[in-house]
């Protein structure tokens, strides 16, 4: 069976030797992490997030050192790997320290267990290959070159909004989880959590597609000026990504997995003809365009999907966003006016500028909106109380 998943693996990949040994130590790490104490989801469920965060962050730095100190050593490839393989043994080992479970081998509930996530690795799977669709079909059709300027090209124009949802997710199920058995509760926060997640990832994203051009040539060089299109596409992707990241999380809370993969099928399976033909007729650009696209679907979907099976409300959601979405209209006019006035001659004055104006402009309309709105419940005051308890707990 791994046999014939490695071949399809070669064949999507273009057949690349070099990935093979890449492919088992990714698999080791697979292995390794299955074996966590179970028992650290109890952080989440009990909502001890600042234990939560210690305990992963010090992996992660710990595997960030180790791969960082490889890769002067090794100068290849090899050198990510091995700090993903350390990650997940630090996280292996540190589970048995913050947690005083102790999970033992038994099968009596697999078939419980099985029911659900069964369709939790499901939609993984299918999550995996509609995610990597668009480098797959432009490595077989395009090539390697084109292949890693549109990869580059993604991963920065999705990080700052992508990032937001990587931290939040886990504390949305766990809050979520909670509210599984009231509807209007859980309800009011799935609309209150779109929120939060859109003040954070609409701004990130419309600025990174504003700035592309001086990130690229300052961060990343103009050797790859050819991934300035593609920030300013796929960062709108990215936000609408991010639209629908707690969605899979709230049918998690109500136990109900097999809706949230019915919907990921559905949305691969819209992804990839669209990246067919988007690549045939335009290459890196038509596969940005295709996955753009695709996510316009998904949002569509998505939320008609949410709004049935919940009873939120549209409504409720455009009262918890619009200010976000007027704040970084302003934001976008003041960073916009930004780049203009300062010259391309000095890319990085220029990066910093409209990053320090966008800031400051998103942040002060933001609130100027809220307070003429007479102060409602939303993402302003979540921000207010978390500033709030921090200064008290210190």
């Amino acid at each position: 069976m791994f046999w014939c998943f490695w071949r399809g693996l070669r064949l999507l990949f273009g057949g690349d030797a070099r990935i093979e040994g890449l492919v088992y130590l990714y698999a080791l790490s697979a292995v390794v992490f299955g074996f966590i104490n179970v028992g650290v989801v109890d952080l989440l469920k009990e909502l001890h997030f600042k234990r939560n965060f210690f305990y992963r962050s010090s992996a992660r730095f710990v595997g960030f050192g180790v791969g960082v100190a490889l890769a002067v050593i090794l100068l290849n490839y090899w050198a990510i790997a091995l700090g993903t393989l350390t990650t997940q043994t630090v996280l292996l080992i540190a589970s048995y320290f913050v947690h005083p479970y102790r999970p033992k081998l038994a099968l009596s509930a697999w078939q419980e267990i099985w029911r659900f996530s069964g369709w939790v690795l499901l939609r993984s799977i299918i999550l995996f290959f509609g995610r990597r669709s668009d480098r797959m079909l432009l490595r077989r059709m395009v090539g390697m070159e084109a292949t890693g300027i549109y990869d580059v090209g993604q991963e920065a124009a999705n990080m700052p909004s992508s990032e937001f949802v990587i931290v939040l997710s886990e504390a949305i199920v766990a809050g979520f989880t909670r509210l599984a058995d009231q509807p209007e509760k859980l309800a009011k926060a799935y609309t209150r959590t779109i929120a939060m997640i859109l003040s954070l990832s609409l701004p990130a994203g419309i600025g990174i597609a504003l700035v592309a051009e001086p990130f690229v040539h300052v961060v990343l060089t103009a050797r790859f000026i050819e991934a300035v299109p593609l920030i300013q596409i796929l960062a709108f992707y990215g936000i609408l990504v991010t639209g629908l990241g707690n969605m899979h999380a709230v049918y998690i809370a109500v136990g109900r997995p097999a809706r949230s993969t019915s919907f990921q099928a559905i949305d691969t399976g819209v992804r990839l003809p669209l990246l067919f033909i988007g690549i045939s007729m335009l290459g890196m650009v038509g596969a940005a365009w295709a996955m753009l696209a695709s996510a316009v679907f998904g949002l569509f979907v998505g939320l008609f999907l949410i709004v049935r099976d919940f009873g939120v409300s549209f409504l409720d959601i455009l009262r918890q966003v619009w200010r976000v979405a007027f704040a970084t209209g302003i934001m976008a006019l003041a960073v916009n006016y930004v780049l203009m006035q300062v010259g391309q001659e000095t890319y990085v004055v220029q990066l910093w500028a409209a990053i320090a104006s966008g800031i400051v402009v998103y942040a002060g309309a933001l609130a100027s909106l809220w307070h003429l709105s007479n102060r409602p419940d939303g993402p302003e005051q979540f921000a207010i109380d978390w500033v709030t308890s921090r200064f008290k707990s210190s």
